[in-house]
């Protein structure tokens, strides 16, 4: 079979959503050995791709190759940066994880707008940890990131997305507000009151 045979199977396979969460992960991840060849055929695909959820997995896997081997990850961020303004919730959230991955300070514009006005908390709150894992990535550009939030204390309402503000706002300064990064489960209202009573002084 010609590679590009198989690779559009693979591709009509990404279409299945009737398979089991699991199985569906496995088929996303096997993208991620495909290298060079992979990344070419996918931004390919990207372009002429009209289904949104499709768009989104696509995206996702493409800022995936990051940590194996991409080399067209500024391509990738454009198309992050593209379909961070699209009408499905979904493709803007893999958008604003790709943007953490692999895009860089001159990002700050798109990610402030979806920090101060997605309709999506958890948007917004996804649009803080891309802001977290870019500082991350270059600790030169801490002033870049700590103005949008800290003005994002004032005005998140969503307990959900003001914890992501105080955590990446809390690792980006350095200061320790008393939040764990590295845990899904949401903090207590208690502590994240304090947490934010403390990141309101800074």
């Amino acid at each position: 079979m010609p590679p590009d045979a198989a690779l559009d199977l693979r591709y009509e396979q990404l279409k299945d959503r009737s398979v089991d969460d699991a199985e569906y992960q496995a088929r996303r991840k096997a993208w991620l050995a495909g290298g060079v060849t992979v990344e070419d055929y996918l931004l390919g695909r990207l372009e002429g791709e009209t289904d949104p959820v499709l768009q989104g997995d696509v995206l996702q896997i493409l800022g995936r190759l990051r940590f194996h081997g991409g080399r067209r990850l500024p391509e990738t961020a454009a198309w992050a940066r593209r379909l961070i303004h699209s009408d499905v919730a979904s493709v803007r959230c893999r958008a604003l994880w790709v943007l953490g991955w692999v895009g860089g300070a001159d990002d700050l514009a798109v990610l402030t707008q979806a920090l101060d006005g997605d309709d999506n908390p958890e948007n917004r709150g996804w649009a803080a940890t891309a802001m977290m894992q870019l500082f991350l990535s270059d600790e030169t550009t801490q002033a870049v990131w700590l103005g949008p939030l800290k003005q994002a204390l004032h005005r998140e309402k969503d307990e959900g997305a003001l914890e992501k503000v105080l955590i990446s706002l809390q690792e980006i300064s350095g200061t320790k507000l008393g939040l764990k990064a590295s845990t899904h489960a949401p903090a207590p209202k208690a502590k994240l009151d304090a947490a934010l009573k403390k990141a309101l002084k800074l």
